[in-house]
């Protein structure tokens, strides 16, 4: 984890400046009096400072330790849960076969397992955060949601199984994304909080909110593809597109008024989704009992993007906050 103390900045000289390391950094990182130090300017808005000698032998950052035993079959869950806290080493002791972490390594952005001593596992986190911002992360959740729509139409349209192994295949990418948006809000939260930032670490939780919004409508998309997979759809093509086609508009209608605090959008969309809702509610009376788990999720997305006006609002309120104080 990320260790954070508030230093002023002291001056020294005629043209320089400067700020004191603490004791326990310099310890942990082996630098003496004497030692040089890279100085190092991101245009980010940060200044990193990287001391020339290391010792690799040194454990800078806490290891969280696990035990396979303690895990039992959540093994994997563990795991992730350690990488959204925002750990970046973990211990993982093994009793009898090593586990397969293969889905864990491959479904969490900068994972790298390697092997430690006797019958540990080490998992490595090899990600910078300060790289990645939440509009990045956001911006490409919701290109990959719109292609999935978009496989998920053409799959109906056509039947041809490669669109709904894209839609699938999204979904994958869309859960990395989630765990990457996720670590860095409670990362980022965290130091907010220490810098007594609630307002900005308020902002935070509703953003780890959208994301994860926006990953529950990527699984409702790729259970709707699955059932698709094993039914019938001729009978009832035209209806299915015109409800994902609905769900669609509402969805990104919903992301739009997010972005721009838009009250006035938001209250149309409540309007669209009772209408979506009136739709399912009467293909439910005719269609076939292999089709009703589609429904089920058409009707998972219209609570979703209520989630999402919800959100919406505390960002107004936030807005109304600021106007007022400064005001």
């Amino acid at each position: 984890m990320s260790w954070l103390e508030t230093r002023k900045v002291i001056r020294v000289g005629e043209k320089s400046y400067a700020v004191t390391l603490p004791k326990k950094w310099v310890d942990l990182l082996g630098i003496s009096p004497g030692d040089t130090v890279d100085v190092l300017f991101d245009k980010s808005g940060y200044i990193c400072i990287r001391p020339r000698k290391f010792e690799a032998n040194k454990t800078v950052e806490p290891v969280v330790k696990l035990k396979a035993s303690d895990c039992g079959v959540l093994v994997d869950r563990c795991v992730s849960g350690c990488y959204t806290e925002g750990h970046d080493v973990i211990s993982l002791e093994l009793e009898g076969p090593t586990p397969a972490l293969s889905d864990v390594s491959s479904k969490l952005p900068g994972v790298v397992v390697v092997e430690g001593e006797g019958n540990e596992v080490v998992i490595k986190i090899a990600i910078s955060e300060s790289v990645v911002s939440f509009d990045e992360v956001i911006n490409r959740m919701i290109k990959v949601l719109e292609g999935m729509y978009s496989y998920v139409e053409r799959f109906i349209e056509t039947g041809d199984p490669r669109y709904g192994e894209e839609v699938l295949r999204s979904d994958d990418e869309l859960d990395r994304l989630f765990f990457l948006g996720l670590r860095l809000a409670k990362r980022t939260i965290m130091t907010k909080l220490l810098e007594k930032d609630v307002s900005y670490a308020r902002e935070l939780l509703d953003i780890a909110m959208l994301i994860r919004s926006i990953e529950h409508v990527g699984d409702a998309l790729d259970r709707s593809v699955r059932i698709l997979q094993e039914v019938e759809m001729e009978p009832i093509r035209d209806t299915l597109l015109e409800l994902f086609r609905l769900s669609s508009k509402i969805i990104f209608d919903t992301l739009y008024a997010y972005r721009r605090v838009n009250l006035k959008a938001a209250s149309r969309i409540l309007e669209m989704r009772r209408e979506l809702r009136r739709k399912v509610m009467s293909m439910r009376k005719e269609a076939p009992l292999s089709m009703q788990g589609i429904l089920n999720e058409l009707d998972l997305i219209a609570t979703i993007a209520e989630d999402i006006i919800d959100i919406t609002v505390s960002r107004f309120i936030r807005m109304l906050e600021k106007k007022s104080m400064s005001g």
